[in-house]
């Protein structure tokens, strides 16, 4: 009896360790076809030869995109059938993540390479990528930044193709969903990669001119863009970095002109009888407040400031001040995409408050009295004309 017993105990284990066996290589065996489908799937993704353009239509319609669908769809409808779709776009998102971020680092080398061979650039091995990046000149970055978003929209029109097939197949809504996480964490992650090579440079950005500033921060816009045109969602990180550019060079715009302010009516004669005004001026008054019916003066020099048809005596200091104004107004409609609104109207109350008060400290603080200008006295005619220099300000 007690042989009996162990002879059927001993065929249970042994069925129970042979069962366990099979069914651990039966996970085996799945996990390893499930890893094969998704390296599958994300090497066809990515080495497939397709045809990319920003016509979205034409590039569905294209016959070997078609073609590519074909191929591929057998595959996609296995990963849904194998409840492997999460698992299998995540692997097909790091794999873009990868091609994007090698991609970025050759076209970037290239350039470098190109840069050199055309100038006396010079690379030490302990030169950092931070300071290899401000070693470069404005034209020089701008190439090397157009060249790194080429090469990143091209990858993201890949991007679109992908997910937009994706929902052509209807295979399943888990499998639209995730593509589209997909999707739109790889444009997220261009606008990172893209960052990367903007934001070293802001201190270079008080050094250009501001039509330099001006035409790599509307390149930027340009490519943000089309980015988000083509994704369908804002590129926070992106639009974060070329609005931050835009502050920065604010911000150093405004320091500039504030201290040439300054420096002027320091040196202002304070004359009573008021500065000759040349056309230019009279023509910058009148687009700073939209006078259209103001009557075209036949001199070249006039001896008041007209503005909206009450004359004013001017000052050197008054006149330049209307010329910056009309800068600060210039930046606001042409830029206002990028510098923001709001701040810019505060900075223009701050220049025309720093310009009163220093009026008050040299003129009614006599602060002006055998200072630069060389001022001997301050009459009720010199009070007289500030007073009629802060109304044309207002």
């Amino acid at each position: 009896m007690p042989s009996l017993f162990l002879k059927l105990f001993y065929n249970v284990t042994i069925r129970q360790h042979f069962c366990r066996g099979i069914a651990s290589k039966l996970i085996s065996n799945r996990n390893q076809v499930m890893g094969q489908m998704q390296h599958v799937l994300s090497s066809m993704v990515m080495e497939a030869k397709l045809e990319l353009s920003e016509d979205i239509s034409a590039m569905l319609a294209s016959a070997m995109n078609q073609e590519f669908k074909q191929s591929i769809t057998p595959i996609v409808l296995g990963v849904v059938k194998a409840d492997n779709i999460t698992p299998s776009i995540q692997s097909l998102r790091e794999v873009m993540f990868s091609k994007i971020k090698s991609t970025v680092k050759e076209v970037f080398e290239n350039c470098v390479h190109v840069i050199r061979s055309q100038t006396n650039l010079v690379i030490s091995q302990h030169t950092t990528f931070e300071e290899l990046i401000k070693q470069f000149s404005h034209q020089q970055f701008l190439f090397i930044i157009t060249s790194i978003c080429d090469a990143q929209y091209i990858l993201l029109l890949r991007m679109i193709l992908i997910y937009m097939l994706a929902k052509e197949m209807q295979a399943s809504n888990v499998l639209i969903q995730e593509m589209e996480k997909c999707k739109d964490s790889v444009f997220e992650f261009v606008g990172i990669q893209c960052s990367q090579y903007i934001t070293p440079r802001e201190s270079e950005m008080l050094k250009l001119s501001k039509e330099e500033v001006m035409e790599c921060i509307q390149q930027l816009y340009s490519y943000l863009q089309k980015c988000e045109k083509l994704s369908g969602k804002k590129l926070d990180i992106l639009r974060g970095t070329i609005n931050s550019q835009g502050q920065i060079f604010l911000e150093g715009f405004h320091k500039t002109q504030v201290n040439k302010l300054v420096l002027l009516l320091r040196q202002e004669t304070w004359n009573w009888e008021g500065t000759p005004v040349p056309q230019e001026f009279q023509e910058t008054v009148k687009q700073i407040t939209q006078q259209t019916t103001l009557k075209e003066p036949t001199e070249e020099t006039l001896k008041y400031l007209n503005v909206q048809d009450e004359l004013f005596a001017s000052s050197s200091s008054l006149l330049i001040l209307m010329q910056i104004l009309l800068q600060y107004i210039e930046l606001l409609g042409q830029y206002s995409s990028f510098i923001n609104g709001l701040d810019l109207s505060g900075r223009i109350v701050q220049l025309l408050t720093v310009y009163n008060n220093e009026i008050k400290e040299l003129v009614l603080g006599a602060k002006a009295i055998n200072g630069p200008s060389g001022l001997k006295t301050i009459t009720a005619k010199h009070l007289s004309f500030v007073n009629c220099i802060i109304r044309c300000e207002d």
